[in-house]
């Protein structure tokens, strides 16, 4: 898992062979996600790691819960698009078109299977013109980044 956004866990070179830990700890994030993931309750999870705290513990299991909502993988790099979001619980956590269930995936399938605007809205009709060309803009972008 990225931990990278965690401000609960620290990697340290050379520190249990660079492995993300809990903050001032010895303790691997992913043993703690694993373990309650095998079936043991947050109590367990205290008692098996009393040099963190319950609070830490429950924290870091939400940050896991929500990340793995996030971490669905997909044709392009969305991060970047102000006309994309990620919405936990809607679609699986997946980027979806800002105030739709439409994944913007799918319009650059549409664009690289050589659909014009006008077609794509036909079959997009919630989406505006605007937006149809902007989710293409950021498409070729993208590509051009790739290069």
């Amino acid at each position: 898992m990225d931990w990278s956004g965690c401000d609960l866990v620290e990697v340290i070179e050379g520190k249990h062979s660079g492995d993300p830990l809990i903050k001032g700890t010895r303790i691997p994030a992913d043993a703690v996600i694993s373990n309650f993931e095998a079936g043991s309750s947050i109590e367990e999870l205290g008692e098996n790691y009393p040099s963190a705290s319950l609070e830490t513990l429950k924290s870091l299991l939400a940050y896991a819960n929500e990340r793995r909502a996030w971490d669905v993988k997909t044709l392009v790099d969305w991060s970047g698009c102000e006309l994309v979001e990620r919405v936990p619980g809607r679609c699986s956590g997946a980027p979806t078109v800002v105030g739709s269930r439409i994944f913007p995936d799918t319009i650059a399938k549409y664009y690289w299977s050589g659909a014009t605007v006008e077609e794509i809205r036909e079959d997009y009709p919630s989406l505006s013109i605007e937006t149809i060309n902007g989710l293409i803009g950021y498409v070729k972008s993208q590509k051009a980044h790739a290069a």
